[in-house]
């Protein structure tokens, strides 16, 4: 995952370039500050606080990415199957669609 600055500056802030055979899944969820391969990312929001959210549909999962930490936030193939878009909502809740739910979360 990648951030253009408005100067065009390219930064990677997440993740390591490859293939879906590079795909990391921590199934502890817990925060990781090393480079995380995602599986098919589909959709991302970013927060008030510069928080970014993205839709691991690969992974089945919502992982969030704040100051290069990645954390799995929510997922599992049986309760989030492949999420897709998301958004912020006005009180800061994330929004989730998967292929087969849709859901709300508060976005930490």
């Amino acid at each position: 995952m990648r951030e253009v600055s408005p100067a065009g500056v390219v930064t990677t802030i997440a993740g390591v370039s490859g293939n879906a055979s590079t795909c990391v899944i921590d199934p502890s969820g817990g925060p990781s500050s090393a480079p995380q391969g995602f599986c098919r990312l589909n959709g991302l929001a970013v927060d008030a606080h510069g928080n970014v959210f993205v839709s691991d549909a690969g992974g089945h999962a919502i992982r969030k990415v704040s100051a290069g930490v990645v954390t799995t936030l929510y997922g599992g193939f049986a309760n989030l199957p492949a999420p897709n878009m998301m958004a912020i909502a006005v009180d800061g809740s994330l929004v989730i669609d998967s292929f087969s739910v849709t859901g709300r979360s508060s976005s930490g």
